[in-house]
């Protein structure tokens, strides 16, 4: 499926207001709901679903379909639909005057006023296509020919590359191979000058690339946090869906990418976009041979912990052992071998596959705390001791939730403490993660001190 590798997102972006000494929310959507025959045809794939800013029309690609431009057999067509006023949508149309050829056409990114579009591919003569970007401009109720983009740069090695733009027009990310890349598909990212012209593509490094295929990128409407699939990263099967965080005003360093919980499936999932309203658009080829649109929303939670809900269910007093958040007051619960007792043994653990002592984490949540960091800390100085030895985090969650949210979610923690190995010096390639779930409870799920102990990661040295 040719058209599963073109990486092609649109951005809704708001205004800037980056703290990125705070860490991010963990992302939780509802479960994820096939969209109606208007959009999904049955017969033909569809993919790379991109909303217009006003939220009024939804552009998308169609494969194999025997209304395209080329045929069953020709390229990818673009397809839209209109959004009524009722959330219904209106029956997907591809007539879009010069937007469409023989080749594949896609959608790469619209403007904020919906009156500039950004198209893969650029549009020659005699209805074929070349490498490279081109842009249509909205005018007297029709599109215009598309014009070349110049990129200077983009030297892909096979057909499988795309773009995507900001609708402000200022930053554009782009998945190809070259000869730069770190296995496939790698994410460059490319800035306008002052001048208005493209600089060269930068690529974002190893935080984010991988030996297999990193496609479809998409930027927060916030600015702060990218999506992306991968084949190259351990997830549910197929491409997963990930996404890193920002950590400084510039766009090359990212943090350790982490699976998106309660989105992906067993099966192909990418082309991943969020909206100002909470909405979400990705596709998937799950329960079926050929990718369909899927649509989700952004659960909306409250700042309070969830915790405190449960033990007001169980009884009105506050337990003695919880602070009152309704976790665990760490200094006088959590020992740290190496701290709080004897000095480590690294080897004799490895023997005896003993674990150092757990990090523990908040409801939901995978953002380390103040002793965790801590008990990482005497991790990093043994691995700086002795460069054979590795380290395997293995995270675990509560019984609250299903697997299937609780399986990323514990690899979710995994990773938290991985990155923060990495920013202390320790190599990714020292370090091993894996993700449990809710499946090897260390304590019973029937107390808020069970369900405390059992939401954490196991750390374990290895040769």
């Amino acid at each position: 499926m040719n058209l599963l590798r073109l990486c092609v997102s649109l951005v809704v972006v708001c205004t800037i207001n980056l703290m990125y000494a705070q860490a991010q929310p963990v992302p939780r959507f509802e479960n994820p709901e096939k969209m109606p025959g208007e959009v999904n045809s049955g017969a033909a794939e569809e993919s790379l679903p991109l909303m217009s800013n006003d939220g009024s029309i939804m552009f998308f690609v169609r494969s194999f379909h025997p209304d395209n431009t080329g045929g069953v057999k020709g390229g990818h067509d673009i397809w839209y639909c209109r959004k009524n006023d009722d959330g219904t949508w209106t029956e997907a149309s591809n007539d879009l005057g010069p937007l469409n050829s023989k080749g594949n056409n896609a959608v790469a990114g619209i403007s904020e006023d919906g009156n500039t579009i950004y198209l893969v591919n650029t549009y020659e003569r005699r209805n074929q296509t070349g490498v490279g970007l081109s842009k249509s401009t909205y005018e007297d109720g029709k599109w215009n020919t598309p014009v070349n983009e110049k990129v200077p740069g983009v030297n892909p090695v096979n057909e499988f590359y795309s773009f995507y733009v900001t609708p402000e027009e200022d930053i554009m990310f782009i998945s190809m191979q070259d000869n730069f890349s770190k296995g496939k598909n790698d994410l460059y990212v490319v800035l306008k000058d002052e001048q208005g012209s493209w600089n060269v593509p930068v690529n974002l490094g190893d935080r984010i690339n991988t030996a297999g295929d990193e496609i479809s990128p998409y930027l927060s409407p916030d600015r702060q946090r990218l999506y992306f699939a991968t084949d190259g990263r351990a997830g549910m099967g197929g491409y997963d869906i990930f996404y890193s965080d920002r950590q400084d005003e510039g766009w090359t360093n990212w943090s350790v990418p982490v699976n998106l919980s309660g989105v992906n499936s067993g099966d192909f999932d990418a082309y991943f976009s969020l909206y100002e309203d909470g909405t979400a658009f990705f596709c998937s080829s799950r329960n079926d041979t050929i990718a369909n649109v899927f649509s989700t929303r952004l659960v909306v939670e409250e700042e309070e912990d969830d915790d405190d809900d449960v033990i007001a269910d169980e009884d009105t007093t506050t337990d003695p052992k919880l602070g009152e958040d309704g976790v665990f007051e760490e200094d006088e619960t959590i020992k740290v071998v190496g701290i709080d007792q004897k000095p480590l043994d690294p080897r004799s653990q490895i023997a005896n596959n003993q674990a150092l002592d757990n990090i523990y984490f908040d409801y939901d949540k995978y953002f380390l705390r103040a002793k965790s960091k801590e008990v990482l800390d005497v991790v990093v100085a043994e691995l700086k001791k002795d460069a054979g030895l590795k380290v395997r985090l293995v995270g675990h969650c509560d019984d609250r939730g299903s697997q299937e949210y609780n399986l990323p979610l514990s690899k979710n923690r995994a990773n938290a403490a991985k990155e923060y190995l990495e920013t202390k010096g320790i190599a990714a390639n020292r370090i091993e993660i894996a993700g449990k779930g809710k499946k090897q409870p260390a304590a019973s799920n029937e107390t808020e001190e069970g369900r405390q102990l059992n939401r954490r990661v196991e750390i374990y040295f290895r040769d």
